[in-house]
């Protein structure tokens, strides 16, 4: 491993702590002086919150060294790993030098972390490199074209009261979500928009709408799905305009406001955030390995390669511009659709879904 800031004591936990261990760029190997030192762990609960009404599922807290430490409670990282969340999986395979404390329990978690890969990682694992491609993209837009003002609903041709009430857009946006996740027809629909309207990961057209309200694309199916009038139609599509316009600007206060030094420059200098990138191909190699072999590789051997991108070149060895941009997108789309073929292939070494059962009865186990 290589030389890290020296690790303070554990974070205090309402149970018995179980697993420690440094994950992030430590892990990765792409670590540079400046990197924080990501420290994250398992605890069991005491019977207080077990059997009583107390209730955690996370304990976060800053270290004396100024660094953070999160420890999840034992349920919740095991749910957490069913579901194939990447920043949990990592935990359960990074390498042994990088594991600070163990007990039996989480030997034995350990020695039975391969019940918790399924191809339900292909959907993870490419979800959260959009996410780093929809922050690039964001980011990008704010840098070379920032909103000018804060926006007023007469810019969109609005009255000062509202036309559609916020109870009249949510009873309506929950009406619509119903119809348009029944409609076999707007599934292909649903594909498209939803990589475009968020970095969430959306459970289906409940998140979509609940987030954002109705996407432009799915506005004539909404029309058409509810009988809804000319008139409410484009009063609504004027409202969501105005209020996405206002989470732009709100969004875009902030980041420019709390944006980190070191991110602001690397953007600076490349015209995009360059760490994202790396993030990005990172998530989408490591959900490849992991379909095609079965195998979760958490230190990196593209390691040197993933700080380049950092570090302003891209993967052909070109120098990283704002137009590379294009470049970045259009690999990330080759990626998922190689990495979907792995999922669809009768050779793909994971199961559809993890054992439930086995899981259960290890949960059982480690929680007596």
């Amino acid at each position: 491993m290589a030389k890290m800031i020296p690790v303070p004591p554990m974070l205090s936990v309402p149970g018995n702590y179980i697993y420690r261990v440094v994950s992030g760029s430590h892990a990765y190997g792409t670590a540079t002086p400046e990197s924080d030192l990501d420290i994250r762990g398992i605890f069991v609960p005491d019977a207080d919150h077990v059997i009583g009404l107390r209730h955690v599922e996370q304990v976060e807290g800053k270290l004396s060294n100024g660094n953070e430490e999160t420890a999840f409670e034992l349920r919740k990282f095991m749910n957490l790993a069913m579901g194939a969340n990447p920043n949990i999986l990592e935990l359960l395979f990074a390498p042994e030098d990088l594991v600070l404390y163990r007990t039996k329990q989480s030997i034995l978690l350990r020695e039975n972390r391969d019940l918790f890969l399924s191809r339900k990682a292909m959907f993870t694992y490419t979800g959260y490199a959009h996410s780093q491609l929809h922050r690039i993209r964001v980011h990008r837009r704010w840098l070379m074209d920032p909103p000018k003002k804060k926006p007023e609903r007469s810019d969109f041709g609005l009255p000062g009261e509202m036309l559609v009430s916020r109870e009249q857009r949510g009873a309506f946006y929950v009406l619509l979500a119903h119809l348009l996740r029944d409609n076999p027809e707007t599934r292909i629909l649903f594909d498209k928009v939803k990589e475009t309207v968020s970095e969430e990961e959306f459970p289906g057209w409940e998140g979509i709408v609940q987030s954002c309200g109705i996407p432009d694309k799915a506005m004539p199916y909404a029309q058409l799905l509810t009988g809804a009038s000319d008139n409410f139609i484009a009063a609504l599509q004027r409202e969501q305009a105005y209020h996405r316009a206002v989470d732009e600007w709100s969004k875009y206060q902030e980041w420019k406001t709390k944006r980190n030094p070191q991110r602001a420059e690397l953007e600076s200098k490349f015209g995009l955030d360059t760490k994202h990138a790396s993030h990005l191909v990172r998530l989408m190699r490591m959900g490849s390995d992991l379909m095609a072999t079965g195998k979760l590789i958490v230190r990196r051997p593209d390691a040197k390669e993933l700080l380049d991108i950092r570090n302003g070149t891209w993967i052909d060895g070109t120098p990283i511009r704002p137009d590379t941009f294009e470049v970045i997108e259009k690999w990330a789309e080759d990626e998922e659709a190689r990495i979907r073929k792995i999922y669809d292939s009768p050779d793909c070494p994971l199961p559809k879904k993890p054992p439930a059962d086995k899981i259960n009865d290890l949960c059982k186990e480690l929680m007596s």
